[in-house]
């Protein structure tokens, strides 16, 4: 997993949760600001998840640019809008077939929200909305993926499955 934008680390505990509830995983998230980065590792250390959690502090340009595992197959999207579509395309190679991608704010993020809602590699999904899919892990066509968005979720929610 990846996650752009850690700030303080509260989807980061989150996503820790998820990772140990299903057997294991990485976390890497990559955070700008160094006083959250700071308060990150501790509340990653605190929680005792530090040994799945990796907290890559700068420009995520630069951190999540080396040293990716060879599938990543969930990406959050929470940090600077403007870098959603660069982050994405930066990750591209890593994303594994059936991969998801959940963008909050989308609707700031344009390029972004345009690039994955006009690709025929992603199906993407808005709040309210209802997606049916076949997703290709290890064998293609294998299972079925129900999914909506609650409205709830906020207007801005995206969610987008790598279908290639």
């Amino acid at each position: 997993m990846v996650e752009f934008g850690t700030s303080f680390g509260v989807s980061t505990l989150f996503l820790a949760a998820g990772i140990e509830d299903n057997g294991g995983g990485h976390l890497i998230g990559t955070e700008f600001e160094p006083t959250k980065v700071s308060a990150t590792r501790k509340t990653v250390d605190q929680a005792g998840v530090a040994d799945i959690v990796e907290v890559r502090e700068g420009d995520a340009m630069k951190t999540l640019a080396d040293d990716l595992p060879s599938e990543i197959h969930l990406v959050l999207l929470d940090g600077a809008k403007d870098m959603y579509l660069d982050v994405n395309q930066l990750l591209e190679p890593h994303l594994a077939p059936g991969a998801l991608l959940i963008a909050d704010n989308a609707t700031r993020a344009v390029s972004y929200r345009d690039h994955v809602r006009n690709s025929d590699n992603y199906v993407t999904i808005f709040p309210g909305e209802t997606v049916d899919l076949l997703v290709d892990m290890a064998n293609p066509g294998t299972w079925l993926l129900h999914c909506h968005v609650a409205e709830h979720m906020g207007a801005g929610m995206m969610m987008a499955f790598v279908v290639e």
